[in-house]
């Protein structure tokens, strides 16, 4: 499978955004499927009205990578209980199921994935007075719940994935170097995996002037140019 297109657009005070477009197809179901690293992207696409369904890689922090090794081994260790291990108390995230709730305040536990290594923020609901003891209990008691909501995730992508008659954009925020990865080594993974009829729109950190700041949602990328939102 071949890149047809990169398209460099430049965007208010933004260098570019890059958009490598596969197996382009006009006048298709268009859905925007979030693929890393931060949960910044599944907000937005909600926010803007470009969401039509949860998967696996919305609500995660993750990297290229990560993502990479879990679609080759076909998500088998993405609810693995035995691969999750929890860090710490993640009072600055909220809870999130299938959609985004802004009066939903609730502390979480961060859970990373060892195989993978992704990072739960938004998934894994604990008690204001729970210690850091006790986080392994909380895991335990939402675990299986937490799996359900991530089997059924895995199962839409990859069935979305194969249907020819949807066209996907996945949307990518990352450093520089995640251009050419995508590039080598996940279009050829999706080739693999009979993918089709999809774009990739990479979002470079170093372009967009990122800093880390407490605002998870990235509010100061200018959203609405990137899903070509009109004003």
């Amino acid at each position: 499978m071949c890149v047809n297109i990169i398209l460099y657009k430049k965007i208010e005070n933004f260098p570019y955004i890059i958009i490598i477009i596969i197996n382009y197809i006009k006048f298709m179901e268009t859905i925007y499927i979030p693929f890393g690293s931060d949960c910044s992207i599944a907000y937005q696409i909600e926010k803007h009205g470009k969401r039509n369904a949860s998967y696996p890689f919305d609500w995660i922090k993750s990297t290229i990578k990560g993502i990479e090794k879990c679609i080759e081994e076909d998500f088998k260790n993405f609810t693995n209980k035995n691969c999750f291990v929890s860090k710490n108390v993640s009072g600055n995230f909220p809870l999130v199921n299938d959609r985004y709730d802004e009066g939903i305040i609730t502390n979480t536990i961060r859970m990373v994935n060892t195989i993978y290594g992704f990072h739960h923020l938004h998934d894994f609901p604990i008690d204001q007075n729970t210690s850091e003891g006790s986080l392994a209990e909380c895991m335990e008691k939402n675990f299986i719940s937490c799996k359900e909501k991530y089997d059924r995730r895995i199962n839409r992508f990859v069935e979305v994935m194969k249907n020819c008659n949807i066209k996907k954009i996945l949307i990518h925020i990352g450093p520089e170097s995640d251009k050419s990865y995508l590039e080598s080594n996940i279009i050829p993974l999706f080739e693999s995996k009979s993918y089709s009829n999809y774009e990739f729109l990479f979002i470079p950190y170093k372009e967009f002037e990122m800093v880390r700041t407490s605002d998870w949602t990235r509010n100061e990328y200018p959203w609405a140019n990137i899903f070509f939102i009109k004003k």
